[in-house]
């Protein structure tokens, strides 16, 4: 997954699930042919939602782990100020370059295997 890529999963997540969650919820209200229209919707969810997560755990630095679970998985989502205070970093751009540096230099590593 390139850096752009792993971005926009990022970015869609909190939406991932937020969808998720409400069309398991309404599932049960649903009549059996309605169910079935939504079971191949609620399973590409799944795949992604499981995507985004295995990207996730392959991250070895868990001040980045950490930066992510904060910036797009927690709910509400903490806004970067947040995460800066949150993680103890004085500069209120760190979170933000921690990132970004790691996404670049597994961007880098991916472009030469």
């Amino acid at each position: 997954m390139t850096k752009k890529e792993f971005k926009q999963a990022l970015k869609f997540y909190p939406s991932l699930n937020a969808e998720l969650l409400e069309l398991k919820e309404i599932l049960p209200q649903l009549s059996r042919p309605e169910q079935k229209n939504l079971l191949p919707q609620i399973k590409n969810l799944e795949e992604e939602i499981a995507n985004v997560s295995q990207e996730i755990n392959k991250i070895s630095d868990s001040r980045v782990r950490r930066i992510i679970r904060y910036r797009y998985l927690q709910h509400p989502p903490l806004s970067w100020k947040e995460v800066a205070t949150k993680m103890g970093y004085n500069n209120l751009n760190a979170p933000w370059r921690v990132l970004d540096r790691y996404l670049d230099k597994v961007e880098g590593r991916d472009q030469h295997d």
